[in-house]
């Protein structure tokens, strides 16, 4: 079976740091996945499952990018936090709705979640991006 796939990971969406770039990757693998349990009627059953990895896998990464922007003392981690916050609350919301059953499973599910992801990796994450080149270089 082909994957359905919904996002691509393209040049555009690297922000150059490794661990922050990897998990990214993986971000959108999983979001791929999660899509592919929708449109493929016979990995229905795997949904749940995928989207609990996704939250937790999602809230490591989270906890990464935070850790990385204190240590650094980065001048926007207000503002990306609050990001986080958002996404996480409607990631509990979703999955609180799905588990409750009033939540269909449809496309837009992972539609909703790839307009996150790219808004948020090509804003705040490519600002993340852009500050830690110049750390690097004030380093150097």
């Amino acid at each position: 079976a082909s994957m359905a796939t919904i996002i691509e990971w393209s040049n555009q969406l690297v922000i150059n740091h490794q661990i922050i770039d990897e998990q990214h990757q993986e971000m959108i693998a999983m979001i791929n996945r999660l899509h592919d349990c929708i449109v493929e009627p016979g990995q229905r059953a795997e949904f749940a499952d995928q989207l609990e990895q996704l939250c937790n896998y999602t809230m490591d990464h989270f906890a990464t990018e935070e850790a990385l922007m204190q240590q650094l003392n980065y001048p926007h981690l207000a503002r990306h936090h609050e990001q986080h916050i958002q996404l996480s609350r409607q990631a509990f919301e979703l999955n609180q709705r799905f588990g409750g059953g009033e939540q269909p499973l449809t496309t837009e599910i992972t539609e909703s979640l790839r307009e996150w992801l790219l808004n948020h990796i090509q804003g705040e994450d490519r600002e993340l991006g852009l500050f830690l080149l110049q750390k690097r270089g004030e380093l150097s």
